[in-house]
């Protein structure tokens, strides 16, 4: 067997293979070999009958066509497995010279083979960088803006009998009086008892703010025109005349700041209710910044690193992207479909919007890889299995997925503390 190899752009390898007569007419005794295992001949077992027998009953195109399938493969592994590749897809075989009846000595196979392997990864001095670790802090304005939150939620309404205004709270029946539109969409755009706050932009706040002035039972007609960036392109910048009932009146009475106040969701005073809700603000922004220091560690080192990420596994992990996505659209209740329709897009176009994404988690992924490997770091199997056991009944995720769950979470701990360690010298 001869054997050229070339690397071609984006982790990408191209081998060519030629294989002699000779060594041809080995693969066609093993491909003999095959059809008798499955070729039963009165008076012998199956798998024992004379070769010259299961010659006279196949035909020479099967016996060459078995002889180049077998060909193919043991000399393609010999190959990958000599230049030590991990192959990332099947290949794409392509015959270039096929005679089966050639001479010892002439080449009675010459193919290619095409496919993306593992990169070679080098990753730079990734252990001499420097990153400070962002610190969480809570101002009182987002203190008051939680407290404002729980006033909302514990506020009574109270019906009124005047004019709608701002910051009231309304229940409306709305019709749509444009006729033209399709029926899905007209049934889309009428409601029953809506409930909303004026003008907190529940619908739009023009039309909202159509609605100061109405007072309860009062009927009216709301032209209204749809904003061109909105992102369902069947509403986008469409006049649409509406008729609102409006059917019920609420003005909103927040309970005030007080000790009672607190000590009636269980604390002892207001101060200690800020106090918790401070606490808990803290804990939320450090989560926060955990996560941005780690994405920004595992940037900086894939900054320095060298290496080509091959097409395969870019479209692997936007195939994970989309699927993702598509679920969290029908989670919200939309057909995914319909959805892409209304936005004015397709799968094509969503892929490219999601294509430095799946760029950057494929890079970050082959780095904690390659550190993985270079660092001898490993996962217990005692611990494995004490874990897995624990979550394995409350989330959908094999033992295998969960390994690699497990060792790229050591990794990326151990890429912390590798940097923080650094960072305090």
């Amino acid at each position: 067997m001869e054997l050229e190899i070339e690397s071609l752009p984006k982790s990408r390898v191209k081998i060519k293979i030629k294989i002699k007569g000779e060594e041809f007419l080995n693969y066609k005794e093993k491909a003999l070999e095959e059809f008798r295992n499955h070729i039963e001949i009165n008076g012998f077992r199956k798998g024992k009958a004379p070769l010259d027998l299961i010659r006279k009953r196949i035909e020479p195109n099967q016996l060459d066509s078995k002889a180049l399938e077998i060909a193919i493969n043991d000399s393609l592994f010999l190959a990958i497995r000599e230049k030590n590749l991990i192959p990332l897809e099947n290949p794409k075989i392509k015959i270039l010279k096929f005679s089966p009846s050639a001479p010892k000595e002439d080449f009675a196979l010459e193919y290619e083979a095409e496919f993306d392997v593992l990169p070679e990864i080098k990753l730079g001095n990734w252990k001499q960088l420097k990153i400070e670790r962002p610190q969480a802090e809570v101002s009182p304005k987002e203190i008051e803006e939680v407290l404002s939150q729980i006033q909302k939620k514990k506020a009574i309404f109270v019906p009124v009998d005047r004019e709608a205004k701002k910051g009231d709270r309304v229940e409306i029946d709305v019709e749509v009086l444009t006729k033209q539109f399709s029926p899905e969409l007209i049934s889309k755009l009428e409601t029953k008892n809506q409930p909303l706050v004026i003008g907190e932009g529940f619908f739009f706040l023009d039309f909202e703010n159509k609605l100061i002035g109405m007072k309860p039972n009062e009927e009216k007609e709301i032209d209204f025109v749809f904003p061109l960036s909105l992102k369902d392109k069947e509403l986008a910048g469409k006049e649409v005349k509406f008729k609102v009932k409006l059917k019920k009146l609420e003005e909103i009475k927040l309970p005030q700041l007080t000790d009672q106040f607190a000590k009636e969701l269980g604390y002892e005073n207001l101060e200690k209710l800020k106090e918790k809700i401070k606490e808990t603000l803290l804990k939320e922004k450090q989560k926060e910044n955990e996560i941005k220091y780690e994405t920004e560690l595992l940037k900086k080192i894939a900054d320095q690193a060298d290496f080509e990420i091959p097409e395969t596994l870019i479209n692997q992990e936007l195939d994970q992207l989309i699927s993702d996505y598509r679920a969290q659209i029908e989670k919200a209740g939309f057909d995914f479909e319909k959805w892409l329709k209304n936005s004015a897009t397709d799968l094509t176009k969503l892929k490219e919007s999601f294509r430095s994404t799946a760029i950057d988690r494929v890079k970050i992924a082959l780095i904690c890889g390659k550190i993985t490997s270079e660092e001898g770091i490993k996962i217990d199997e005692k611990e494995l299995e004490k874990e897995y056991e624990e979550i394995k009944n409350e989330r959908e995720i094999s033992k295998e997925q969960f390994r690699n769950y497990l060792l790229g979470k050591k990794t990326i701990e151990f890429i912390r503390k590798t940097i923080e360690k650094n960072s305090a010298n």
